[in-house]
């Protein structure tokens, strides 16, 4: 089943990567953030990345202020999608077959 942001009124959705100094506050945070709907710990220059899905320009500019407490963040908004959500199983499936 496939839920449609946009039908949900959700029409912007941005990755960010965030760099934190304070990891514990911020995880906390984002746990309770319902604009974030996957959030990664990653290695390099920044922490996290999240993918956050909002309903316009606006609020995620607003999401983003309540963000700066934390630390600072680069943000990279979705112009289309091409594919969301590939199937990993559906990818060995195609591998198997081809075998």
């Amino acid at each position: 089943m496939e839920l449609s942001t946009s039908k949900l009124g959700k029409h912007t959705t941005a990755f960010v990567l965030f760099k934190s100094n304070n990891c514990k506050e911020f995880e906390a945070f984002v746990g309770a953030a319902p604009e974030i709907v996957d959030f990664y710990r990653t290695s390099g220059e920044y922490n996290y990345l999240l993918k956050v899905v909002t309903e316009t320009s606006e609020t995620l500019e607003t999401f983003l202020e309540t963000c700066n407490i934390f630390g600072f963040s680069s943000t990279h908004v979705v112009l289309s999608t091409r594919f969301e959500d590939r199937s990993l199983i559906a990818s060995m499936m195609d591998l198997y077959k081809s075998n």
